[in-house]
């Protein structure tokens, strides 16, 4: 009877140990997989239509600028961004910023998408400019970009890249 009670507890033992190495590889995997981040540097940038000038860096910026004209129409900008993906996703669209761009400049969506080779992505970025609440003579900009994708089925996260420009609106 002895005997009995010892395998019993050597298999509730073992059992117990099993279960908390697959939850450990589980939690595991789900952290690893939530961390994905699908997109590198932006390899480059140009203006489109509504870019009403480009200013090459001087002194200590190193960023060109690409001057947009304030009013509704709003302007584009292509971009090249760098792909590393692990899984494929789903690009949603672009996380516009919490400023209201009647005062400032950011983007509001994305006009159009191409895969080029080389795990390359070419997106055309359409920004809103506007001087409401701005001092003539002052200017805003915006050298980043937060793009929304999703992922195997349940992840939807937003990743923010650094761009190789700023888009600049003058009041």
């Amino acid at each position: 009877m002895e005997v009995r009670g010892r395998s019993r507890r050597r298999l509730l033992v073992a059992c117990g140990a099993a279960a908390a190495v697959s939850i450990a590889a589980v939690v595991g995997l789900y952290l690893w997989a939530a961390s994905y981040r699908p997109f590198g540097e932006v390899q480059g940038a140009g203006p489109r239509a509504g870019v009403v000038r480009v200013v090459e860096p001087g002194g200590s910026d190193r960023r060109r600028a690409f001057v947009v004209r304030p009013g509704p129409r709003g302007a584009n900008v292509q971009l090249d961004v760098v792909t590393r993906p692990r899984w494929g996703f789903t690009l949603v669209g672009v996380d516009s910023p919490p400023a209201s761009p009647e005062g400032g400049v950011g983007p509001v969506a994305i006009l159009g998408r191409s895969a080029l080779p080389g795990s390359v992505l070419r997106l055309l970025v359409h920004y809103r400019a506007g001087c409401r609440d701005m001092s003539p003579g002052t200017e805003a900009s915006t050298s980043e970009l937060r793009l929304r994708y999703r992922y195997l089925h349940w992840f939807e996260r937003t990743q923010t890249v650094e761009l190789p420009v700023s888009v600049t609106v003058r009041c």
